[in-house]
Order: C-alpha cells, then structure tokens, then sequence
C-alpha cells in the first residue's frame, strides 16, 4: 500500500508540474489570455475575487488535487504491460469526462477554455503518468 502512495504522489505531482505547458505554449503563441485558466480553476472553489498570490494558490491547490486524484485512479487501474500507452488512453478519456461531461454542467469557466490545448495538457499529463508507473514498476 505504501508504494501505492508513493506512485500517486510521484506520478501525480510530476504530472501536475508539466500539464500545463502545452496549454500556456498555446496561449503564449496565439496571444491568449494567460489568467483564464487560473481564473477557471480558481472558480472551481470560490466565487471571490482573490489577491494574486492567494490566486495561484488557490489554482494550484486545484490543479495539484485534481492531477493526484486522477493519478490514484491510474496507478489503481492502468495495466502493467504498457503503462505509458495505458496512462495516454486514459488521459484522453479523462479529458473528454473532465471537459465535455463535468465542465459544462458544474464548471462554465473550464468549459469555456478551448478545448484542444486542454487535450494537450490532459496528454502530457498521462504521458508523464505513464513514464512514471513504468519506471516504477521495473524490477530492481
């Protein structure tokens, strides 16, 4: 049970740390705004306008909880044989339950993100998922 954790926290911590560059590359490229996925995580718990510093914490606490509560379902659940495959197929379903189920209904901010880049980011996301189980679970 303990490696069990561990895997969630390494998997889902690095994971979390690199899921939103594909996103923020888009959004830097075609002169997005920068602040609208902040502001949609930020709206997930609160409806306050919050000091910047109190901002990101606040999205990044979303961010890091949503990342290790999806890494705890992976490391549960993806196959041993092909981690990396495993964890990608899963991240495009987890982005189509995340953002085309859940957000439209609870989360009109998220829902508003464009949804491609969010896709990429969800990809990275079980990309680095993927590289971590199957590193973990190689013998020695």
């Amino acid at each position: 049970m303990a490696e069990r954790a561990r895997a969630v926290w390494v998997a889902g911590g690095l994971a979390g740390l690199v899921s939103g560059v594909p996103s923020t590359v888009y959004l830097l490229v075609t002169g997005g705004d920068l602040f609208a996925s902040l502001d949609a995580l930020v709206a997930m718990v609160t409806s306050r306008d919050l000091a910047m510093p109190y901002h990101v914490a606040v999205a990044a606490g979303v961010h890091f909880a949503v990342s290790f509560g999806w890494a705890a379902v992976l490391v549960a659940l993806v196959p041993r044989r092909a981690p990396v495959l495993g964890a990608l197929a899963a991240s495009v379903l987890i982005a189509l339950v995340d953002l085309e189920l859940i957000a439209p209904y609870f989360f009109a901010e998220v829902a508003a993100l464009p949804f491609l880049p969010q896709l990429a980011d969800h990809l990275a996301w079980g990309a680095v998922v993927g590289v971590v189980l199957r590193a973990r679970r190689r013998p020695g």
